[in-house]
């Protein structure tokens, strides 16, 4: 009886995975049908298979700002693709980004979720759909203002992170054979992150962003490399109804999950530490002002004992 049960109970799963499979094997064809029409001779990605023009297949291959590159070169300025049954078009016309960013910024304001199972990552500023991102743009407006990043601090960042990409490029070219294939987007990245961390998480003794043998440095580096080279985020991507349960497992029972919670926790404890000196710098002005002291306000002491610096 209790096999009886169990046989029909996988049948019954396997039933229904497959009308699953096939009913987004039918939707995702006819979707690209519908968009080689729509789209009147719009040149599409040269790449399709069962489930469309699939874009999610795109940041999970090698060299893949190549590979990109090389699409626009073969088929054109603005080309089409799908993720899913989306309609998505990957642009490299100056006047149309123009339209989209400077003419008609409030119109184009959506962002399509890439279904990574990384929930930070799909909840973050980037992919903000379009009223929240109306509202975020508010409130962050005021921090990246030009004034504001031509304090000196921030520039001193900007100035140093472009000196050491620089510095690497060269070495690596100058150890380089002739045939040596140079991946400068892995650096960019690299860099980026950097930057961005330094300029807005820069704190005394939790990591120095300047050794390169910095073993959270490496675990980020690492935790790049491991989630392009994943199956299972493949496959999360290629199926969002399962993105969901794969985001929990690979949280919970894998090296990229730690090296994600190390990030996040870093990241929030970095927030919740920079609201706090917000707050107690309005004190600590008023005191300075009234006993006639100098105040560093980019690094000074809070009451317990942190040092925050900025």
């Amino acid at each position: 009886m209790l096999l009886e049960l169990i046989i029909l109970l996988t049948s019954g799963s396997l039933l229904a995975l497959l009308v699953l499979v096939l009913c987004k094997i039918i939707s995702d064809r006819r979707a690209l049908i519908k968009f080689k029409k729509l789209s009147r001779g719009l040149p599409m990605v040269p790449e399709s298979n069962l489930i469309g023009n699939h874009v999610s297949a795109l940041p999970f291959r090698k060299q893949n700002c190549r590979m990109l590159k090389r699409w626009h070169e073969e088929q054109g300025k603005t080309i089409g693709w799908l993720k899913g049954s989306r309609f998505c078009a990957s642009t490299v016309d100056l006047n149309l980004i123009k339209t989209f960013i400077q003419d008609e910024p409030d119109i184009h304001m959506n962002r399509i979720a890439i279904g990574l199972p990384c929930e930070e990552f799909e909840k973050s500023i980037m992919l903000a759909p379009k009223e929240e991102w109306r509202q975020l743009r508010r409130a962050i407006a005021p921090a990246l203002t030009p004034s504001k990043f031509k304090t000196p601090n921030v520039m001193q960042e900007i100035e140093g992170s472009i000196r050491k990409l620089t510095e690497m490029i060269d070495r690596k070219l100058d150890s380089a054979g002739p045939d040596y294939l140079f991946e400068v987007e892995d650096l960019v990245q690299k860099y980026s992150l950097d930057l961005v961390f330094k300029s807005f998480y820069k704190q005394d003794d939790i990591i120095d962003f300047d050794d390169p043998e910095d073993r959270w440095i490496k675990q980020m580096d690492d935790s790049f490399v491991q989630l392009q080279a994943s199956s299972i985020a493949r496959l999360a991507v290629s199926a969002p109804i399962i993105s969901r349960p794969i985001d929990w497992l690979m949280w919970h029972f894998t090296s990229i999950g730690q090296g994600r919670k190390k990030v996040f926790e870093f990241v929030k404890l970095q927030t919740l530490l920079a609201m706090e000196a917000r707050k107690q710098l309005r004190e600590m002005k008023k005191h300075a002002q009234e006993t006639n002291t100098k105040l560093d306000v980019d690094n000074f002491v809070l009451k317990d004992g942190t040092r925050f610096k900025r």
